[in-house]
């Protein structure tokens, strides 16, 4: 039987061989194995429940260009693991794919609209929000079709720095 992965322990105070969950304070049993361990943790919330607040501002910025550190990229999709929630934003040349975490270190560019606005013999408009976007596309990184979504609780810095190809 091995620790069930729902407890996120720490080493105790008294040794560098005991395992204490930090949610509930169960601990492992020397001699004797996991103990109370080997079960779910009866704090920690469930695997897949989702930060709805910041679920929810992903969402509403879902295929939209975004710029992090000093790269625009497209926002994606929403993940989050036991110790963050993340953007997942898809960058072009080479395309790939980074769950950027949401504590900060991102700028929605939805104030470009209207921003250097001309419009064309044909009517369509084009301002800097539109001129980002395309040059989104052009560079390999076209709009997804649906809103991509992976939740693990359980798991600690799952996606902490993950490029995906």
């Amino acid at each position: 039987m091995s620790k069930h992965p729902s407890h996120r322990t720490r080493f105790s105070d008294s040794s560098y061989y005991d395992e204490v969950c930090i949610y509930c304070g169960a601990h492992d049993e020397v001699p004797g194995g996991w103990g109370r361990l080997a079960k779910p943790c009866p704090e920690a919330r469930d695997q897949h429940e989702i930060s709805q607040d910041l679920h929810d501002l992903v969402k509403a910025h879902f295929n939209e260009p975004v710029l992090t550190d000093f790269q625009v990229g497209r926002i994606i999709g929403y993940s989050q693991d036991a110790m963050d929630c993340y953007m997942m934003i898809r960058y072009p040349n080479p395309t790939k794919v980074i769950h950027h975490t949401m504590v900060g270190g991102y700028y929605f560019l939805d104030r470009l609209k209207g921003q250097n606005l001309v419009i064309s013999t044909q009517g369509e408009e084009w301002d800097d929000y539109f001129r980002i976007d395309n040059m989104l596309e052009l560079n390999g990184c076209p709009k997804e079709k649906e809103f991509l979504l992976e939740i693990d609780n359980w798991n600690y810095i799952v996606y902490n720095n993950t490029v995906r190809g």
